[in-house]
């Protein structure tokens, strides 16, 4: 898979765990980047931030957490915004 496919795919897992949370937005998306995965991380950011796109990942920070795995790219975890609680 080449590296706006592995974008899209972490924005999908990224909104697919923020909708089990509730969450009104993706505020931080996580990610290991291995060493040898053959990506920089300017253009992961670059990636990432073209397929969140009108999502609610749009805007996210994105940081890059260590790795002992050379050949990671891959979601660790999200931080979220929830919903403003309702009043009645």
């Amino acid at each position: 898979m080449h590296e706006s496919g592995i974008a899209q795919r972490i924005v999908e897992v990224a909104l697919e765990r923020a909708r089990e949370a509730g969450a009104a937005r993706v505020t931080a998306l996580h990610v290991e980047l291995g060493l040898k995965a053959g990506f920089s991380t300017e253009s992961v950011t670059s990636r990432l931030e073209e397929a969140s796109r009108g999502t609610i990942v749009e805007g996210a920070r994105i940081h890059f957490v260590p790795t002992t795995d050379p050949r990671a790219l891959r979601l660790v975890s999200i931080d979220v915004e929830d919903p403003p609680e309702r009043t009645a």
